[in-house]
């Protein structure tokens, strides 16, 4: 059957175009998820599920039993003040889609769209998985696996834009394909003074500089190069005066690691530092350590599924490895059913005019991209189905 004739870009550019105009964060998707379920109600044979939060679930069964598949797409979006110039652009004050999410929403509709329409020639189940609440920790994911909606699939697939790579490269490899995204903050208390009379004081933006100094040596000068790891301190308050000392001080920021032993290691060395500067300079300190969520790891099967797919459809050039991607994601969460495998799809070079990376106001991204994902999940799918 030639399904690449259903493949309707025109229609994914215009899901994607009104859920980058409408916007929701994680948790608080629920016109996002309402648009969704309206959609999926235009496709035949889909049944829609509300299994967690604002997630919804489109199941399609075809005409014979089989595996189940489960596919899945993020849906929130970013609590920042857009700055790209589109005519799509948020109406809302202070979130935006910055990470692709409208993207990876428009092209599972499409994928479901797709395979609707072949449900007479599908042995097995489709699970259309649209998720909330990626961007914030514990995460949609999760909710998703405890409500039992997924727990019949046998495999696994998700997608991720990536920016700055040429678009329609495809990058999928087998093992550790993402990093554990732990998020730190640090108060520092200290005693305060007038600035012209810091003998009288503890002083903790002092005191915090060191600190900072010495995490950003960890990685450098603790960990060997052979592994990935990153520290990052993001955020520095010190609330007061200009002429005042003031008593306490905020450090904030994010831990990325890929190995178990590594994460513990650096979560050691942040309460060492922290302690040996604060006793040394007569401060009180606080910490606290929000674990992320865990790796995604790709299984070896799945992967090659993907690999094979990305060459049929594109040519062997198409499939490239770029350099290790210390990200964090909750997809992680559906490997504790299935094997699991998550690609990512170039979304447009500097070269292509696409300068920013995700997570940035001025995010773009190249929408030829909506149906290369859409076609990638529909030919996987079909191979998983026959596995």
């Amino acid at each position: 059957m030639d399904w690449k004739k259903y493949v309707d870009k025109a229609q994914m550019v215009e899901w994607r175009r009104h859920l980058h105009k409408y916007p929701e964060i994680a948790y608080q998707e629920k016109e996002t998820s309402t648009y969704i379920v309206k959609a999926l109600e235009q496709m035949e044979g889909i049944e829609i599920l509300r299994p967690a939060d604002t997630s919804v679930v489109g199941v399609l069964k075809g005409a014979k039993p089989g595996k189940v598949v489960g596919i899945r797409a993020d849906i929130d979006a970013l609590p920042m003040q857009e700055e790209a110039d589109v005519e799509y652009k948020s109406v809302y004050d202070g979130v935006m889609h910055a990470c692709g999410h409208d993207f990876h929403t428009a092209t599972l509709l499409g994928t479901a769209s797709v395979l609707s329409k072949m449900r007479h020639q599908l042995c097995g189940t489709v699970k259309f998985i649209f998720q909330a609440a990626e961007e914030q920790f514990p995460g949609g994911a999760q909710a998703i696996v405890d409500s039992g909606a997924v727990s019949d699939c046998n495999y696994f697939i998700g997608a991720h834009v990536l920016a700055k790579l040429q678009t329609g490269l495809i990058s999928c490899w087998p093992g550790t394909a993402t990093a554990s995204p732990d998020k730190f903050l640090i108060n520092i208390m200290g005693t305060g003074s007038h600035g012209a009379a810091p003998e009288a004081s503890v002083d903790v933006v002092t005191v915090a500089s060191h600190i900072v100094t010495n995490l950003n040596s960890i990685v450098s000068r603790n960990i060997s190069p052979y592994d990935s790891a990153v520290v990052s301190v993001t955020r520095f308050i010190a609330d007061s005066s200009l002429n005042i000392l003031g008593p306490k001080v905020e450090l904030g920021g994010t831990i990325r690691t890929k190995d178990e032993e590594v994460r513990a290691f650096i979560h050691k060395r942040f309460d060492e530092i922290v302690s040996g500067i604060c006793q040394a300079y007569g401060a009180t300190y606080e910490i606290e350590m929000m674990r992320g969520y865990a790796p995604i790891e790709n299984d070896e099967y799945v992967t090659s599924v993907v690999q094979e797919t990305a060459k049929e459809l594109y040519g062997e050039e198409v499939l490239v490895r770029p350099r290790t991607l210390m990200a964090g994601d909750d997809f992680s969460a559906f490997g504790q059913i299935a094997p699991t495998a998550f690609f990512l799809i170039g979304s447009g070079s500097v070269e292509e005019g696409y300068e920013y990376l995700v997570h940035n106001p001025k995010f773009t991204a190249n929408e030829d991209i909506l149906p290369i994902g859409a076609e990638m999940f529909v030919a996987c799918t079909l191979k998983l189905l026959e596995a």
